[in-house]
């Protein structure tokens, strides 16, 4: 085990026991992660804050049953995706939300959230980033149908595995890959039929 894994768990097993300055550390170190998560499902920034609140709340109530069977980081995350999902329920938008993959500054500017890599390999997507067309790509995504989005979002914004991804969704490593192979296609078409290779 590293020694930042081996930081990690203790901290966990700290934070299990009760202890509030190690909660508040984990804290400062997966708040950003997991609100750039939410903020992509839920494309609000104020529900995002919010739900990232709610998403530490439930952590902090379920930490204790935390078993170290999968990496803390999708743990997490499967709270943030269920919270977030639960909310665009509760708010009847699952159908209809409108996904921001842009982060609204304090001063009014517009940022494209970060694409995350992986595993750096080889992958369509990846490929097609670089920083004058990142922003087109986030555009796209706003394109896809939800699930597809949603996938994308897990991969290529919250940097996942498939196994991780597969973890988060309650599906099989396989299906997550078909599913994310046909919703990258479904993005390939929209990047082509707007003019993005060119």
């Amino acid at each position: 085990m590293s020694e930042d894994a081996l930081e990690l768990q203790m901290l966990i097993q700290a934070a299990q026991r009760g202890d509030e300055h190690a909660f508040e550390t984990l804290l400062s170190r997966f708040e950003s992660p997991i609100f750039r998560c939410v903020y992509a499902i839920l494309g609000n920034r104020t529900d995002a804050e919010d739900v990232t609140q709610e998403v530490f709340i439930k952590l902090w109530r379920t930490l204790p049953h935390y078993r170290f069977q999968s990496a803390f980081l999708t743990y997490l995350t499967k709270i943030a995706h269920n919270t977030a999902m639960d909310f665009l329920r509760a708010n009847k938008r699952r159908r209809e939300m409108t996904t921001s993959l842009y982060i609204t500054e304090d001063n009014g500017e517009q940022t494209p959230l970060p694409i995350a890599d992986p595993d750096r390999q080889s992958d369509p997507v990846q490929g097609y980033l670089d920083a004058e067309k990142s922003a087109m790509l986030h555009d796209a995504l706003l394109q896809l149908p939800p699930d597809a989005r949603e996938l994308i979002t897990l991969r290529a914004v919250c940097g996942h595995s498939y196994r991780e991804i597969a973890a988060i969704l309650s599906l099989t490593e396989g299906t997550v890959k078909s599913r994310l192979h046909r919703a990258k296609k479904i993005l390939i078409k929209i990047l082509e039929h707007g003019n993005f290779f060119e």
